[in-house]
């Protein structure tokens, strides 16, 4: 399952979002590297000559030492050659000591099958271990071919040989050595020997980054720094290379050999990122970036530190990008490092503008200037009232880095107006207010909490819309008579559920919980019903590659904290799968008509009203009066709906506002 304990909105984190791979499915792609390169590649020789001294100090390639031993090959000599072999003789005369050949790969009989898994990879080290930071990475660099040979050019104490050495089945050579972490730049059309190497993955990559081919960004590529790797040869493993002259050779020579090797043939990438050049509307587009280890919390055994993970920390739409720390929770635990990749982790206040950016374009049709005013009319001697409504204002946007309510807009306007005539007095008060929360994550309720968090995969819209109608009539001098109605009272909650696609990315689909209350009272303002849309979640592009390989989700669910955190999987570019069916319903469910407010739904009202100074409850418990309250309001409005100054038109335009839309109290994130 995909880590609760994520908490990016922590002030000790900040990051937009985290992309977690563990060093397990690293190893997993650095195997597969070397599988890949000794199928492809030849061998390297290298050839070390002594001149002029006993010692061998001249050292070169096959070519140079075929041009000097007239076509003869080292390795064209078998082992335990009589020392009067012609060939040996003119090792002899050249001064030819040692001969070393490798071949990068996978060792010998290092491939086992386990029962239910199928054949897997043994070797007695991982390849790489990360240490407390990136430049404590430990790197062992096999061979699925090394072999030594040792030219002992005869004395007078003892006779010639020439004897090889070389690794025995099972028992594979290994050299350790300790290096860093490096970042280039890479170029665009994925020019360079390792992805010449590996065609697939070019293609895969080259099809994701054409979907943000409209931005500017630039390519980044994270390798091992094999260039500068320190030797830590007492750690490192040759069994049964006895001669102490062909051992030091090698174990002075092994990383440089192995490292060109690598280079020549394409060295293995951790990572690919695309860094904007220039904030973007894309989703998750990366602007900074910074890379960390975090190693395992809690490891009880050698085995659990597969879970170590390499951390992409991320900052978007140019905010800035926090210090990197380790964190205090695990991405990945250690008994689940066989089922997925890593984590990508998406802070909440990220998902919010995510889905406000989506929500805002409906959202500000409920959004509603009232306009009142109540003039004399000097020819006729009646009072003239006026009203009007104006949808399309601009709400206010809220986050919050705790609690239920993730974000939230909000709009509120009153209009208030009066006029008098020698026998008439008149007051009109309109007042609209809406507001839209996000709730991420599954709340719930029991006998001792009143509200408690249970993560889940869910995410809650609720919106209310209400408009308050106020009227005071009366003769002039006299006392008047007054009321109040909500003459709009809806509240709309609607539950999606956050899922995986047949193509391994995120969408959302309604759940079968929506629900609608409608408490307005009965009163002709000339406000429509209002209308539902849907919204879909399925454009958040991934701008991160761990091991330059486009990735899938297969679980997605919001931590205690509501950021949302997504198991990921290396897409094998040649699978032909067949993908999951998406859960998604083929046509919207319908929305339950309840008489009363969902309980989350209240909650997240009455917090969002406290904030606002409690205005809409007192506004609400006010209207709440007699039917003979309502009656003299209704009475009244009907008298200003059938006023004469009236403008024809559809009916929520009043008598000021022209516009094609009702007021729509559903929005939700518009149509791509």
């Amino acid at each position: 399952m995909a880590p609760n304990q994520s908490n990016l909105s922590d002030p000790k984190y900040g990051y937009d979002f985290v992309v977690a791979t563990t060093q397990e499915s690293i190893n997993a792609g650095l195997v597969q590297y070397l599988i890949n390169i000794a199928r492809k590649q030849k061998y390297t020789y290298r050839f070390f000559l002594r001149h002029k001294s006993p010692d061998p100090t001249v050292e070169m390639d096959l070519d140079q030492l075929l041009d000097m031993s007239g076509g003869i090959n080292p390795f064209d000599i078998p082992t335990n050659t009589d020392w009067q072999d012609q060939r040996l003789q003119k090792m002899r005369d050249i001064g030819l000591v040692c001969s070393i050949r490798i071949r990068p790969g996978i060792p010998p009989d290092c491939i086992v099958r386990v029962p239910g898994r199928g054949p897997q990879i043994n070797l007695p080290k991982p390849i790489i271990t990360f240490g407390e930071t990136a430049k404590d990475t430990i790197f062992n660099m096999y061979c699925s071919d090394v072999s030594v040979i040792k030219n002992n050019i005869p004395s007078m104490e003892e006779m010639g040989s020439w004897v090889w050495y070389s690794q025995l089945w099972g028992d594979p050579w290994y050299f350790q050595t300790q290096t860093d972490l490096v970042t280039s730049e890479l170029d665009r059309n994925l020019n360079t020997p390792y992805f010449a190497s590996n065609p697939e993955e070019r293609d895969a990559l080259k099809l994701k980054l054409e979907s943000i081919s409209g931005t500017a960004f630039s390519l980044q590529q994270l390798l091992f720094n094999l260039q500068e790797a320190v030797p830590q040869g007492s750690s490192s493993r040759f069994f049964g290379l006895n001669d102490e002259t062909a051992l030091q050779l090698l174990k002075k020579n092994f990383t440089r050999i192995w490292s060109i090797f690598a280079k020549d043939h394409g060295e293995p990438v951790i990572g690919v990122t695309a860094v904007a050049q220039e904030p973007s509307a894309s989703p998750l587009q990366v602007t900074a970036l910074e890379r960390w280890i975090s190693p395992v919390v809690d490891a009880r055994s050698p085995k659990d530190f597969k879970a170590t993970t390499l951390n992409y920390l991320c900052a978007i739409n140019g905010n800035q990008l926090p210090g990197p720390q380790s964190f205090s929770w695990n991405w990945i635990e250690p008994k689940d490092v066989s089922q997925s990749s890593g984590v990508t982790s998406i802070k909440r206040n990220t998902i919010a503008q995510y889905l406000l950016d989506k929500i805002l374009p409906q959202a500000r049709k409920s959004c509603i200037q009232t306009i009142a005013s109540v003039d004399a009319d000097g020819s006729s001697g009646q009072l003239q009232w006026v009203f009007g409504f104006r949808p399309g204002q601009e709400p206010t946007l809220a986050f919050k880095e705790t609690g239920p309510i993730v974000a939230s807009l909000y709009y509120s306007y009153t209009a208030r107006s009066w006029g008098e005539t020698p026998n008439d007095y008149g007051q009109l008060i309109l007042n609209s207010t809406y507001s839209c929360s996000v709730v991420l994550g599954d709340y719930k309720w029991d006998q001792s909490l009143p509200l408690y968090y249970k993560g889940g995969n869910t995410f809650t819209i609720i919106q209310r819309l209400l408009v308050m109608v106020e009227v005071l009539q009366g003769r002039s001098g006299a006392e008047q008579t007054g009321a109040k109605a909500m003459v709009v009272d809806k509240v709309l909650t609607d539950e999606y559920v956050v899922s995986v696609d047949q193509n391994g990315g995120l969408t959302s689909s309604p759940t079968t919980n929506s629900t609608a209350t409608d408490k307005s009272q009965q009163i002709n303002l000339g406000i429509r019903q209002c209308s539902a849309t849907e919204h879909p979640f399925n454009n958040m592009q991934s701008f991160v590659f761990p091991g330059a390989k486009v990735f899938s989700f297969n679980n997605a669910s919001f931590s205690d904290s509501s950021d949302l955190c997504c198991l990921i999987t290396y897409v094998n570019p040649t699978d032909k799968s067949e993908g999951r069916k998406g859960s998604e319903a083929s046509s919207p469910p319908k929305v339950i008509q309840l008489n009363e407010v969902p309980r989350l739904a209240a909650y997240v009202l009455k917090l969002l009203d406290e904030e606002h100074g409690g205005e809409v409850e007192k506004h609400v418990a006010e209207s709440l009066g007699s039917a003979n309250g309502v009656s003299a309001v209704s009475n009244a409005t009907e008298t200003i709906y059938n006023s004469k100054y009236k403008e024809k038109g559809p009916e929520i335009e009043g008598m000021l506002t022209r516009t094609k839309d009702d007021v729509y109290l559903k929005p939700s994130v518009a149509e791509e």
